[in-house]
């Protein structure tokens, strides 16, 4: 044993990923995915892989999906939950304690009343599910922000949006602004 590892991409079929295919090949073996979790799998377990991971949020029920065919240690479904719903995530770290920041699950547009009421302005209004700031807004007056859900709803009904405190930084351009944690966490 050499202590070393040969990588196997594991590439989804995006064209993003796909720009990505000659620097991967370079470095290590490539599987291009199919989106067919047995067919991938099989593709993959030619290579005989020990361990696999993903950097991609959107990847990851996908990933936890090849793990359990590959007979891989990954993730279970209750952490891939917590992982990509922000509604399970924050349950789940204000059940830690190691979180306090206001939410209110919408699925409706019926709800941003009891919404606002809950967690005050200004909030953000963003995807239960998803990343890279998508469709993520600062709200700051109750009118604007429901007809922001309101149009996001009606071009995704299956959607579900989250509005949350928002986190006020520390203003340390060109860093991120973040606030250390209050002691009293």
């Amino acid at each position: 044993m050499t202590g070393t590892a040969s990588i196997v991409f594991a590439v989804a079929p995006t064209p993003a990923a796909r720009r990505l295919l000659p620097v991967m090949q370079r470095t290590g073996e490539v599987v291009e995915l199919t989106g067919t979790a047995e067919a991938d799998a099989h593709a993959l377990a030619a290579h005989g892989p020990n361990g696999i991971v993903t950097f991609s949020e959107s990847m990851l029920p996908s990933t936890g999906t090849l793990a359990a065919l590959l007979g891989l240690p990954y993730h279970d479904a209750e952490t891939l939950t917590r992982l990509t719903d922000k509604a399970a995530q924050r349950r789940a770290l204000r059940r830690a304690g190691v979180d306090a920041t206001t939410q209110w699950p919408l699925r409706d547009v019926q709800d941003w009343e009891r919404a606002v009421a809950s967690v005050g302005l200004p909030a953000v209004l963003k995807p239960i599910w998803g990343g890279g700031s998508r469709d993520t807004h600062r709200v700051d007056d109750p009118d604007a922000g429901r007809a922001v859900l309101d149009a996001l709803l009606r071009r995704d009904p299956s959607s579900g949006y989250v509005l949350e405190s928002l986190l006020r930084g520390a203003g340390e351009a060109p860093f991120g602004d973040y606030e250390p944690f209050p002691s009293s966490l």
